[in-house]
Order: structure tokens, then C-alpha cells, then sequence
């Protein structure tokens, strides 16, 4: 594609070739995926928010869950509708609550 970028937002540029503006979606698979690598969960979770597939959205939900981070595990499986993984989240976090303190 030719012409100049004059601008983005989220996953999309903006390209201007003659009087014609061009939207280019740019995936964001590859930095989520590098982010999942080094266990940067959050991270990987804000990229995903820009446009991923809702393969990538798995995959970083179990990569993320794996690791035992909850949070973001919950919060992508939450994009997928995957409601047997919320489920067992949410048996994960009750038992964590219910768990009587450990003494020394």
C-alpha cells in the first residue's frame, strides 16, 4: 500500500493516497503472543484489546491460567463466552477465600 499515514487508532491506520482514505487493520497476534512469552499477562491482555481473533483470546486465557493469574484469565475468557472456565475461576477464587489461614 502507498500513500501517507496520517493517523491511527487502536489496530487501524489510516492511509491517505490521493483524495482516498484507506482504514488498515494491523493484527495484534504476534506483540500479544510475545507478551504471553514472557508471562507479561496484563500486558498481553491490553494489546489483545486492540483486535485479536477469538483463537488469540483463548490462548492467552489458558496461558494465563496456567500461570494462575486469575484476573486476566477471567477477563479473556469473558471475551470468548467460555462459561465452563469462569465457572471453574470462580471454584478457584472461592476456594482460595475459604482456605483457612496457615499458622506457623
Amino acid at each position: 500500500m502507498q500513500g501517507y499515514v496520517v493517523g491511527f487508532s487502536g489496530s487501524k491506520i489510516f492511509c491517505l493516497k490521493d483524495l482516498t482514505m484507506q482504514a488498515v487493520d494491523v493484527p495484534q497476534s504476534a506483540p500479544m503472543n510475545q507478551y504471553i512469552e514472557k508471562k507479561m499477562f496484563h500486558t498481553a491482555y491490553n494489546v489483545a484489546c486492540l483486535g485479536v481473533t477469538n483463537n488469540d483470546w483463548c490462548h492467552l486465557a489458558n496461558e494465563a491460567l496456567e500461570s494462575l493469574n486469575l484476573e486476566v484469565a477471567k477477563n479473556a475468557f469473558t471475551r470468548v463466552r467460555e462459561l465452563r472456565y469462569l465457572e471453574f475461576i470462580h471454584q478457584i477464587e472461592e476456594r482460595k477465600q475459604n482456605k483457612p489461614a496457615e499458622t506457623n
